[in-house]
């Protein structure tokens, strides 16, 4: 819709759906609610470069292993809800 001169659009939060956008250029804000819902959120703020990949394999992989392990379940759990 149109509010004071700007569109607007009111996104429910239904199984399955994916809302991707540029959060920087959208002004956005999510409401309140009393139901269970299930968000996975990433912020990309530059390009990744092959130093930045490379990084990933470096130093402690033991003291990483439980951040990259949340991320991978994450993911898995949005895309099985994608089906």
């Amino acid at each position: 819709g149109v509010e004071g001169g700007a569109v607007h659009e009111d996104v429910q939060p239904t199984a399955g759906k994916l809302v991707v956008f540029k959060s920087d250029k959208l002004p956005h804000e999510v409401l309140e609610t009393s139901a269970e819902r299930l968000a996975v959120v990433g912020w990309f703020n530059r390009a990744v470069s092959p130093a930045d990949i490379a990084a990933l394999g470096g130093g402690d992989l033991l003291k990483k292993a439980p951040l990259l392990i949340a991320s991978a379940a994450l993911i898995g759990i949005g895309l099985s809800m994608l089906n």
